[in-house]
């Protein structure tokens, strides 16, 4: 494998994130964390592309780290709005809507009725970073403070509980983000 890599001239790309890129997911002793995974180039691709990089992201509920080659900033741009059937099972869904309609709006009867659902889809939006993003989030972010002590301390067996309560409650947690994208993404 080595002799293919320098025949071919190639070399691992820039990287940064995990540095550990599988884990056995086991506790204690029985624990094993290596750098098994890479992203190689050649030199001349290196030259086309000089931004590109690999990043190493947090394994979650894997046993590799997922890694992404990036090559350009994101360009920002405005998403449309959309309506989600998830919004109608919060409780205060009603509430909301009752509250941004009984707003008083002075003008033309289509300019109030506008007015309205733009106050109403502000209201939405935070409605929902408030629950399923929120969770999510805050499962990934435990999860991923929990591998990165694990990944200092593999050795350390109340670090490999916190893990396996981390990412019981992180599965949870995309189990309802993946809904809201399968809907966002029009997936039935």
């Amino acid at each position: 494998m080595i002799e293919c890599v320098n025949v071919c001239g190639l070399e691992d790309m820039k990287s940064s994130g995990r540095f550990f890129t599988w884990s056995n997911k086991q506790e204690g002793a029985k624990r094993v964390l290596t750098k098994i995974d890479r992203a190689l180039c050649n030199g001349g691709w290196c030259n086309m592309v000089p931004t590109a990089e690999t990043l190493f992201l947090p394994e979650n509920d894997f046993d590799h780290t997922p890694m992404v080659i990036r090559s350009f900033p994101p360009q920002p741009g405005r998403k449309p709005f959309r309506f989600f059937n998830y919004w109608c099972t919060n409780q205060n869904f009603l509430d909301i809507v009752m509250q941004v309609w009984g707003k008083q709006v002075h003008g033309y009867f289509m300019f109030q009725v506008m007015q309205k659902l733009k106050w109403l889809k502000v209201e939405l939006k935070q409605m929902y970073s408030q629950d399923v993003i929120a969770n999510y989030q805050e499962a990934k972010t435990t999860l991923e403070e929990t591998q990165s002590l694990m990944h200092q301390y593999p050795q350390d067996p109340n670090l490999a509980t916190m893990e396996k309560q981390a990412t019981e409650t992180f599965r949870g947690a995309t189990k309802s983000y993946n809904s809201w994208l399968k809907q966002k993404a029009k997936i039935h």
